[in-house]
């Protein structure tokens, strides 16, 4: 585990070994053009959210391309380990510059503030974590960014969608995306103030998905125990110019079963996501 001996030293140390390790620079944040399907090295960081120290999982490409978007991917609520990771070098492997985090860490940090959980508080942490790891990743600027995530992650990448913590969102790619959410992290109190409407309770977040404003790619598994594709697809709709739904046949929540046709997946919403086209009204 990385101690906490200072943010800027520590950054600084994982600049040299990222400069060391792929002997290229990485510019702005197109797709990448080309991809080796081989998840580069990750490094594990530690950075400071809210004055509390949460650790960062960040993966540069060997051979950046300029323009490719920065996908901030949260796990679930289990936290970092399993299912998310390999996620997360799905999308490391198809070329991006990613940011990980735990969704479980980082809510428990913004619950131990006493502060009401809400997207606009979600959204300013995510503001320190995306300045942490663009200083570690060197990327200068404020290129495009992708927010993604699995399951309690998908939710808060919906929900931060709307609240648009870079005004250079390209979009939002939600994996394994529950019907409602209400952020509660098994602590004293699960009220929540909702994204939208200021109201206590969840939040409905295929109602959030279809109003985004970005586009929104969710990916959902036939045997999802929390919600099948099927109703899954009910609720979010058909696809369109700012939509696109990924039905995976596979078992679980973990989409068991269908792991190749899910990676595949993954790849082609991301890139449909990070597409620099112009959007119609």
């Amino acid at each position: 585990m990385v101690e906490m001996g200072g943010t800027r030293r520590a950054a600084a140390m994982i600049v040299a070994s990222l400069a060391i390790a792929t002997g290229a620079s990485c510019s702005s944040l197109a797709p990448p053009k080309t991809t080796t399907g081989v998840a580069p090295r990750s490094l594990r960081i530690a950075a400071m959210v809210d004055g509390s120290p949460i650790d960062l999982y960040i993966s540069r490409p060997l051979d950046p391309v300029p323009g490719t978007p920065l996908v901030i991917f949260a796990s679930g609520d289990g936290g970092w380990f399993g299912a998310a990771v390999g996620m997360f070098e799905t999308i490391a492997a198809a070329g991006y510059p990613v940011i990980g985090i735990s969704s479980r860490a980082l809510l428990h940090i913004e619950r131990k503030s006493g502060r009401t959980v809400s997207a606009e508080r979600i959204a300013a942490a995510y503001r320190q974590i995306i300045e942490e790891g663009r200083r570690a990743l060197m990327i200068e600027g404020h290129g495009r960014v992708i927010l993604s995530g699995w399951s309690r992650g998908a939710s808060m990448a919906v929900m931060l969608g709307a609240h648009h913590p870079e005004a250079s969102l390209a979009g939002v790619v939600a994996i394994g995306l529950a019907g409602a959410e209400d952020l509660d992290v098994d602590l004293d109190s699960d009220e929540d103030i909702d994204a939208v409407t200021g109201t206590v309770g969840p939040v409905d977040t295929y109602r959030l998905a279809r109003s985004l404003s970005v586009r929104c790619a969710i990916i959902q598994s036939t045997g999802d125990g929390y919600l099948p594709a099927g109703q899954a697809r009910i609720l979010f709709g058909e696809d369109t110019v700012r939509r696109r739904f990924y039905e995976v046949p596979s078992s679980n929540h973990r989409f068991s079963g269908g792991e190749s046709a899910f990676r595949q997946s993954l790849r082609d919403a991301v890139a449909w996501v990070s597409a620099d086209e112009q959007l119609q009204p």
